[in-house]
C-alpha cells in the first residue's frame, strides 16, 4: 500500500515489497528472490526499493545493494536471519535519514527543485491485539514534521473487505479502526501498479489471498 495526504505530488518510482520475497537463502546473488527483484529492477528503473520482512544481516544486505545498482541503503537487519528486517535502498536522489526502527524506517527526500517530502516504509503489526502500536506509531510521526507525509509498505491490514479474497471475512470493527486511524491523518490510498493480490496464504486454490 501508498498513502499519503492530499495534495502531494509523488514523482518518484519506488518499488515496496513485502515478504513474498523472503531473502535468507544462501547464496543470495543467485537465488530466484534476488534475479525476481533485478527483473523488475530492469523493466522499472525505480529509484528505489523498499523491502519488508527481508530476512537479511547488513552485509548481505549490503550485498543485495550492490547487485542492484543502488548507491545508498538504510538497514534495520534482522536479529536472527529467520524474522524481520527492513531495507531502503535508493540511486541519484536525496534522501535523508530521519529515524528507523525494526518496525519503520523514516527519511526526508528532497527533489530537484528542492521541495521536500516525508517519506515512512512500515511493516505493520500482524497481530490484531497489538494493531494499536502500529496506530501509536503512526500518530508519533505524524506530528514531528507538516511537511507532506507518503507512507509505504505493508500494514498487515486491509482498508475493505473487497481487498481480500478468500478465508475468514475481516470483522468490521477492525476495518474501521484502520480507516480511521488513516483518517486522523487526512491520508489517502493512492494505489499501485501489480497484481490486486499481493499476498497469499495457505497455497493452491484453499488459502487467501489479500490485496
Amino acid at each position: 500500500s501508498i498513502l499519503r495526504p492530499t495534495p502531494v505530488h509523488l514523482s518518484r518510482r519506488i518499488i515496496v515489497s513485502n515478504e513474498n520475497y523472503k531473502l535468507e537463502l544462501s547464496g543470495l546473488l543467485g537465488s530466484r528472490t534476488v534475479q525476481s527483484l533485478l527483473d523488475i529492477q530492469r523493466r522499472h528503473r525505480p529509484d528505489a526499493f523498499f523491502l519488508s520482512k527481508t530476512h537479511l544481516n547488513d552485509a548481505k544486505a549490503e550485498e543485495l545493494k550492490r547487485k542492484l545498482g543502488m548507491d545508498d541503503m538504510i538497514c534495520e537487519p534482522s536479529v536472527d536471519g529467520r524474522t524481520g528486517g527492513l531495507l531502503l535502498v535508493w540511486k541519484e536522489v536525496r534522501i535523508y535519514f530521519w529515524a528507523s526502527t525494526l518496525d519503520f524506517i523514516y527519511v526526508i527526500v528532497e527533489e530537484p527543485n528542492g521541495d521536500l517530502w516525508r517519506m515512512t516504509g512500515i511493516y505493520g503489526e500482524p497481530n490484531w491485539d497489538s494493531k494499536d502500536r502500529t496506530y501509536r506509531l503512526l500518530r508519533d510521526l505524524h506530528v514531528q514534521s507538516s511537511l507532506p507525509w507518503t507512507i509505504l509498505g505493508d500494514f498487515n491490514e486491509i482498508l475493505l473487505s473487497s481487498d481480500k479474497e478468500g478465508g475468514a471475512p475481516r470483522h468490521q470493527s477492525r476495518l474501521k479502526a484502520f480507516q480511521y486511524a488513516l483518517s486522523d491523518f487526512s491520508l489517502e490510498d493512492v494505489g499501485y501498479i501489480g497484481d490486486k493480490f499481493t499476498w497469499l496464504a495457505g497455497g493452491g486454490g484453499g488459502g487467501s489471498r489479500k490485496g
